[in-house]
């Protein structure tokens, strides 16, 4: 089944590309799907949908009520995701015609719940195998363990770090940090995101990658390409999955990012640049709810 959906997805996205649509809303499209396509591949892990016409309206709702986003938003994955079903069954009438009765109306529910990222101690598994993954030369190890840390550490969008290329890194000397890895590319929104990684820590991954693969791109597919948000999740699903961590999608590295600066004090101005929010609004809307340990903190610490 997913691989069926992938198909019509290229095939849906090529269809938009050729309406001449802006490399913002493309952009948008493919990010809405990342979004729909991690939901179906947990779906079916769980064994919840096997098949396209299994998708429905109760469907799009739990998918929906699921997003950590404002109801505009939602709204947006709504119509684009109709509107992507919809060109299925238009696509093939006797196989998925059925798709247009059941996807016709989905009520939006608010929902105020903080950031879903990941707890601390699914961060220090986290950890823990990225230490396991350095201890070997192997290119797959070296590969996930990159990826991990531009996830965890970076707060990168799974479309940036699948189209982050050699020519979006250079190195600086810095008198606090040492070398440093400077990555300046453009993110959402065609707004420039410039981060910083301390060398010795990424080095050896970047080395063996580059080494065994040329390639442009500085987390390519095995076979030198960009690597893909399917590829990518796959692969890290799996091993977090074998360290006990179950429920894993690539956004909740970014929401668990963007927790952890608030989390360690960050003001909110550097917050919303490292996240390459387009403004402190949203920064504020989704991780400056404040949470149990900050806020006991505040209490037992102004008594002291």
């Amino acid at each position: 089944m997913l691989a069926e959906i992938n198909n019509y997805w290229q095939m849906f996205y090529n269809e938009q590309n050729a309406k001449q649509l802006t490399k913002n809303s493309l952009m948008t499209y493919n990010r809405i799907y990342e979004y729909f396509y991690q939901y179906l591949a947990d779906s079916v892990d769980n064994k919840q949908i096997s098949a396209i016409n299994d998708i429905n309206n109760a469907t799009l709702v739990d998918y929906i009520n699921k997003l950590n986003l404002a109801n505009t938003s939602k709204q947006l994955h709504i119509t684009v995701i109709k509107q992507f079903l919809w060109f299925i069954a238009d696509n093939d009438i006797q196989k998925h015609g059925i798709l247009k009765n059941k996807v016709t109306g989905v009520t939006l529910k608010k929902i105020d719940k903080p950031v879903d990222a990941f707890t601390e101690i699914e961060q220090q598994k986290i950890k823990s195998l990225i230490q396991e993954l350095d201890k070997t030369n192997g290119l797959k190890n070296n590969r996930l363990s990159l990826i991990l840390k531009l996830l965890l550490f970076h707060g990168v969008r799974i479309s940036e770090l699948c189209n982050l290329t050699w020519d979006d890194v250079s190195i600086e000397y810095d008198d606090t940090h040492g070398e440093v890895y400077k990555f300046n590319y453009f993110g959402k929104g065609q707004k420039v995101r410039d981060l910083d990684f301390p060398v010795l820590f990424v080095q050896s991954n970047m080395d063996i990658i580059r080494a065994k693969i040329p390639s442009q791109y500085v987390v390519p597919s095995l076979s030198g390409n960009a690597s893909t948000r399917e590829n990518i999740y796959t692969t890290v699903k799996i091993h977090l999955n074998k360290n006990g961590i179950t429920d894993v999608y690539l956004h909740k590295f970014r929401h668990t990012f963007g927790q952890n600066q608030v989390n360690n004090g960050v003001n909110i101005t550097t917050i919303t640049e490292l996240m390459g929010h387009s403004n402190p609004n949203v920064t504020f809307k989704f991780y400056l709810r404040g949470n149990k340990k900050a806020k006991r903190s505040a209490v037992i610490d102004g008594i002291k």
